[in-house]
């Protein structure tokens, strides 16, 4: 049986807003002045976070 809603009556296309904390961590993990260690389960955002940081780091003129 094929439900329409997720739990608590919200759409199930409806995506939860990220945790404020997330967003922080992601911001320091992608800042170009650190080392970075991504570590976390499938689908939830290393790649992204990993990219921004190589595309920030170009982007600034860093050399490879």
């Amino acid at each position: 049986m094929a439900h329409a809603r997720a739990r608590r009556g919200h759409p199930m296309s409806a995506r939860p807003s990220l945790p404020e904390e997330t967003d922080k961590n992601q911001a320091r993990a992608s800042d170009p002045g650190a080392s970075a260690w991504v570590s976390a389960s499938a689908g939830t955002g290393k790649t992204e976070v990993l990219v921004k940081r190589v595309l920030r780091l170009l982007l600034a003129c860093f050399r490879p």
